[in-house]
């Protein structure tokens, strides 16, 4: 019961400072990254962590994992996060193939990531009825209530059937 009453509290919460937004009292501050797929993937690993890039001038193929964050630094505040990111397929099969992507926070302590509850989104590239043009697109919001030098990344189970788009692939996280 206890849960509830502090999900209520912290909806009501965002609630009042939505209606701040509309006054035009409350100062936000929006922030965009492009979702970048990593050039080198350790193959041995079943999950892999995506880049953010800030910059959107250079929309090249022609890129090095240098250049990109695997982590957006968080301010201590109430957090929208949404994301949509355009997968295209590669290997199109009959047979099932679950993929994921997931948004995570690492913590301060032990640098381990825990992910967002309600963040994971699942797709099964082998469902036809979800791909348009051989490609899959998904569209995601989460409130987040973030603490002091959070930090946030993105973690994807692609399994060599699909990559990201880079050039179609955003996050804007809105800072209330």
């Amino acid at each position: 019961m206890k849960n509830y009453k502090d999900l209520y509290k912290l909806i009501e919460s965002l609630k009042n400072k939505i209606n701040k937004l509309d006054k035009k009292q409350y100062n936000t501050n929006i922030n965009s990254y492009r979702i970048i797929n990593p050039k080198q993937k350790n193959l041995e690993k079943k999950y892999i962590a995506l880049l953010f890039d800030k910059d959107f001038k250079d929309l090249e193929d022609n890129y090095s994992n240098e250049n990109f964050n695997s982590f957006i630094k968080l301010n201590n505040n109430n957090l929208v996060i949404n994301y949509t990111i355009s997968f295209n397929i590669i290997k199109v099969s009959n047979k099932s193939n679950i993929c994921s992507i997931s948004l995570g926070i690492k913590d301060k302590l032990t640098s381990k990531i825990k992910i967002i509850k309600g963040s994971t989104l699942y797709f099964d590239v082998s469902n036809k009825s979800i791909i348009v043009d051989n490609k899959i697109y998904l569209t995601n919001t989460i409130i987040y209530d973030a603490s002091k030098d959070e930090e946030l990344c993105m973690i994807a189970e692609l399994n060599d059937v699909c990559n990201i788009n880079n050039k179609k692939s955003i996050i804007k996280i809105l800072s209330i």
